[in-house]
């Protein structure tokens, strides 16, 4: 599997450095957390309660190409982990004072991507609004599940690596995103305010036997920064 990795990572490597060598191009920086939890279905996924969302980080090295006056394509290098929650737990009384006894279980996966996105851009003054849709690749390079018992206050238990060469998991991702931010433009680059919606279109699990599948999606809100490659403007 590790070369896969590697082709991936080549792969991902070209397709950003052939953006920076295009004209009339901005280099930026963005980064900030994101809200994650999978949509689940099948019958096995009755059995194991309803998913909750995790905060996780999320960083990208990205390269906007203007087109037209309002239009842009953005291209990138990213790094985001994805994920969700299940807990179990009951309440027991003692001395009549109600305790909550419980287990919460998380589950990471790590994803190395390439994004593409579409921009159109409204000008105010020295601020534009902006929308953006297009699409995320990704490939997974590792996955861990974070027990926690849950007595009073949570105690984290050691993590546990999950095999992604497992037939049942599929570590290749493609997912839609659709968002809107501002840009604050200054003198030598400009500040950017981004939130995004990110929807996998791909089955992070897939286990026939037990019936369940697993589609994650996240709501991403992050902070950049990009400066001029040249002189044109966005």
């Amino acid at each position: 599997m590790k070369r896969y990795t590697y082709f991936f990572m080549v792969i991902l490597s070209m397709t950003f450095l052939s953006s920076i060598a295009a004209a009339q191009s901005y280099l930026g920086v963005e980064g900030g957390f994101q809200l994650n939890s999978v949509r689940a279905t099948g019958v096995g996924a009755l059995l194991n309660g309803i998913p909750k969302s995790i905060i996780t980080p999320y960083a990208r090295l990205q390269v906007t190409n203007p087109v037209g006056d309002k239009g842009g394509i953005r291209i990138g290098a990213g790094y985001s982990q994805k994920g969700f929650q299940l807990a179990k737990g009951l309440n027991v009384n003692i001395l009549n004072v109600p305790i909550g006894i419980g287990a919460k279980v998380s589950t990471v996966v790590d994803y190395v991507e390439i994004p593409v996105e579409g921009i159109y851009q409204i000008k105010k003054r020295d601020k534009n609004f902006f929308i953006t849709a297009g699409a995320n690749i990704g490939y997974a390079v590792g996955a861990k599940v974070q027990p926690k018992a849950s007595i009073i206050i949570d105690i984290n238990l050691p993590k546990i690596p999950i095999d992604l060469n497992d037939n049942n998991y599929n570590r290749f991702d493609v997912s839609g995103t659709i968002g809107f931010g501002m840009i604050k433009e200054g003198d030598s680059g400009n500040l950017i305010l981004q939130a995004r919606y990110v929807q996998s279109f791909s089955n992070l699990l897939n286990n026939a036997i037990a019936g369940v599948r697993l589609k994650p999606y996240s709501y991403q809100f992050g902070i950049g920064y990009q400066y001029f490659i040249n002189q044109n403007t966005i």
